[in-house]
C-alpha cells in the first residue's frame, strides 16, 4: 500500500474514539470496523436470554459510537424509530388483522392472516413514506450536523454505504410492504431496533429478512459454532489479503482518469482487475460478517456463491450480492410486474432503482442501465431460443454439432460474453467521477492510447 496509516484513539473526540486513515478512507467507520465487534460476542454468551435484544442493541450503538461518534448515532437513532412509526402508522390502518408472533415463541414466527388485498394506493403511499428519509440522505449524503469526511468523491456516500444507512432503508422498506401484504406480523420495538442494528450486517448487508432474524434471535444461544466462526473470519481476511496485495496494487491510478496514457494492455488490466478487486474486497466483509453471525447463534444470509463461474446474467445475480437481488426482485421487480408494466421495462427500473440506491452519480445510472438492459435482453433471448429449440431444424442441428447448441463450446462463449459485459459495467459504476466516459473509450479503441 502506498497510503500512509494514521491510527489515532481519542475517547474526546465527538467523531468517533477510533480511527485509522489509510488515503481518503477512515477503516474503522467503514464495514471492516465490524471487527471491533468481536470483543464484545463473548457478552452475548453470558447474558441471560431476556437481555439478548437489550444486550445487541446497547453494542452496536456502542460500536458507532466510538467509530463513528454521537452525531451519527442520533441519526441512526433517529431514522430506525422514524421507520418503526412509519411502519406502524401504516399498517395499523391497513385492511388486515394480525397475530403477534410473539404470542407463542414456539410457533413459526411473524404468522399473520390477511383478511383483505391491501390496494395498489397504500402500497405507494408506504413507498413515498419510506423513501423520504433515503431521498434527503441521496440529495445530501454528508449532512451538516455529521462530521465531515472530506471532499473526496470516493467518501461521498460513506455515510449511506460504509455507515449502514443504505441498507437500513432496505430493511425498513422489507418489513413495511411484507406487513402490509400479509407476509409478516407486528413486530414489537425491541426485536424492530435489534433486526435493524445487528451489528454484523448493519454496515453493508447481507440483508436479513425480519421474521428469519427474529425466528433465530429466539434460539441463537444453542446455535453458537465458534470453530465455523472463527474459520469464516479466516477466510474473510485471507480475501481482503488477495485483494489488497494481489489485485488492487496491479490496478493503474490512472486507469479512470488519464486511461489514454498508459499502454492498451495495462487498461484492459485494470477494466479486469477491477470487478475483481470489489468482488474480494465485498466477499470478504461478508465472510467476516457471517463468521461474526455464527459467533453469536446467527445463519447470516450468503451474499456471493462464486458469480464468475456462470455463463448468463441472470445466474450471475443469483450469485452476486445475493440478498440485494433477491429484495430487488422481491420488492421492486415484483411491484411493477404486477402494475402490468411490460417485462423488458421492469427489469430496466428495477436496477435503474438499484442504480440511485447506491447513489445520485451517472456511473450507478450507467450501470443500472447496462444491468436492466443486459438482463432484459437476456430474458427475449432466452425465450426465443427455447422456442427455437423445440422446433429443431438445420441451424439448430448444426450448431449443436459444432458444441454451441447445449454444448461446451456454447456455454465458453457465453461465459466470456457475461464476464466481459460485467467486468465494463462493474468498472463504470466504479468510476465515480467520469462514468466511464474516459476509459471506455480506450479500451474499444475508439480514442488514441500510448
Amino acid at each position: 500500500m502506498s497510503e500512509p496509516l494514521t491510527f489515532v484513539f481519542d475517547p474526546a473526540r465527538t467523531d468517533g474514539w477510533f480511527h485509522l486513515q489509510v488515503g481518503v478512507w477512515d477503516i474503522p467507520r467503514g464495514p471492516l470496523g465490524v471487527l471491533l465487534y468481536l470483543p464484545l460476542v463473548p457478552l452475548f454468551w453470558i447474558a441471560p436470554a431476556r437481555a439478548a435484544r437489550a444486550l445487541l442493541i446497547a453494542t452496536s450503538l456502542l460500536l458507532s459510537y466510538a467509530t463513528l461518534g454521537p452525531a451519527f448515532v442520533t441519526l441512526l437513532l433517529g431514522l430506525t424509530f422514524y421507520y418503526f412509526f412509519a411502519t406502524q402508522m401504516l399498517t395499523e390502518r391497513g385492511r388486515i388483522v394480525w397475530r403477534d408472533a410473539r404470542m407463542d415463541r414456539h410457533a413459526a414466527p411473524m404468522v399473520c392472516w390477511q383478511e383483505a388485498p391491501v390496494p395498489n394506493a397504500m402500497l405507494a403511499v408506504a413507498a413515498v413514506v419510506m423513501h423520504l428519509p433515503y431521498i434527503a440522505l441521496l440529495i445530501r449524503p454528508m449532512p451538516a450536523f455529521l462530521p465531515s469526511l472530506g471532499s473526496a468523491v470516493e467518501v461521498q456516500t460513506n455515510y449511506l454505504h460504509w455507515c449502514g444507512l443504505a441498507y437500513m432503508h432496505i430493511k425498513a422498506v422489507s418489513v413495511v410492504v411484507d406487513r402490509l401484504q400479509g407476509r409478516l406480523g407486528r413486530v414489537g420495538l425491541d426485536d424492530y431496533l435489534a433486526y435493524m442494528l445487528f451489528a454484523p450486517t448493519l454496515k453493508m448487508g447481507p440483508i436479513y429478512r425480519c421474521d428469519h432474524f427474529v425466528s433465530q434471535l429466539a434460539d441463537a444461544r444453542g446455535n453458537v459454532q465458534i470453530r465455523q466462526g472463527f474459520a469464516r473470519i479466516g477466510l474473510g481476511l485471507l480475501r481482503l489479503g488477495v485483494m489488497l496485495f494481489l489485485i488492487h496494487r496491479h490496478i493503474s491510478e490512472r486507469f479512470f482518469t488519464a486511461p489514454q496514457t498508459l499502454p492498451y494492455h495495462r487498461v484492459l488490466i485494470s477494466c479486469i482487475l477491477t470487478p475483481l478487486d470489489l468482488y474480494f474486497w465485498f466477499a470478504g466483509y461478508c465472510d467476516i460478517a457471517i463468521g461474526i453471525g455464527r459467533l453469536m447463534g446467527f445463519r447470516v444470509p450468503e451474499h456471493f456463491r462464486g458469480p464468475w463461474f456462470v455463463n448468463n446474467i441472470a445466474d450471475f445475480w443469483k450469485r452476486w450480492s445475493i440478498t440485494l437481488g433477491q429484495w430487488l426482485f422481491d420488492y421492486p421487480f415484483r411491484a411493477m410486474v404486477a402494475s402490468r408494466f411490460p417485462r423488458w421495462l421492469c427489469f430496466v427500473l428495477t436496477f435503474v432503482y438499484c442504480g440511485l440506491w447506491h447513489g445520485l452519480f451517472r456511473s450507478y445510472v450507467i450501470w443500472g442501465l447496462l444491468q436492466g438492459f443486459g438482463f432484459a435482453i437476456h430474458h427475449g433471448w432466452h425465450r426465443w431460443w427455447l422456442r427455437r429449440k423445440k422446433k429443431g431444424g438445420p441451424v439448430v442441428q448444426w450448431l449443436r454439432r459444432l458444441g454451441f447448441c447445449d454444448g461446451r463450446a456454447g456455454w465458453v462463449l457465453s461465459w466470456l460474453l457475461l464476464v466481459s459485459y460485467q467486468a465494463v459495467t462493474i468498472s463504470i459504476a466504479s468510476d465515480l467521477a467520469y462514468g466511464g466516459s474516459r476509459f471506455v473509450p480506450v479500451l474499444l479503441g475508439l480514442r488514441g492510447h500510448r
